[in-house]
């Protein structure tokens, strides 16, 4: 399989008119487990530094979110979603890069996040950047909704 790289990916901070895109794309993927629009809301409100979005040729192709734990040194992602059309690309990849770079800019000592044990593609991409497995529990998120913990230092 060949993987072609997008040049002209544009990854910024998101901005208030992105909100419905970003809410779109979460419902496309996660449903009936996506986050719902007000949490993207409140994030935009208190969170703008560490919510990034992607896009190409000016259409929203993927975010991530995280946040800094408070009193600790952890960075969390809360997010990472790529559009199935865009992805293979890098979109994903650059998109952690640019958000663990910010944790580590805010002074975190570490990135965090949790991932269904299912989901090996993302498995896959947190391995590649140095995540390992940190723990897991298998009602993380409510009864038979596990989830694995990862984490990387820097």
């Amino acid at each position: 399989m060949t993987i072609t790289t997008i040049n002209n990916l544009n990854v910024h901070l998101v901005q208030l008119q992105d909100l419905d895109s970003v809410f779109q794309l979460e419902s496309d993927l996660f449903y009936p487990d996506n986050y719902p629009y007000f949490f993207f809301r409140q994030a935009f409100d208190s969170m703008t530094e560490l919510f990034l979005v992607a896009k190409l040729g000016g259409k929203l192709v993927g975010y991530a979110l995280g946040t800094l734990q408070a009193g600790r040194s952890d960075g969390w992602i809360l997010g990472l979603a790529v559009s199935k059309a865009a992805r293979r690309k890098g979109v994903a990849t650059k998109l952690l890069q640019r958000l663990l770079n910010s944790f580590k800019e805010k002074g975190a000592k570490s990135g965090m996040l949790h991932v269904a044990p299912t989901n090996e593609v993302a498995i896959r991409l947190y391995t590649k950047h140095d995540f390992i497995e940190a723990g897991g529990e298998e009602n993380y998120f409510g009864l038979d909704h596990a989830r694995i913990v990862m984490r990387v230092g820097f």
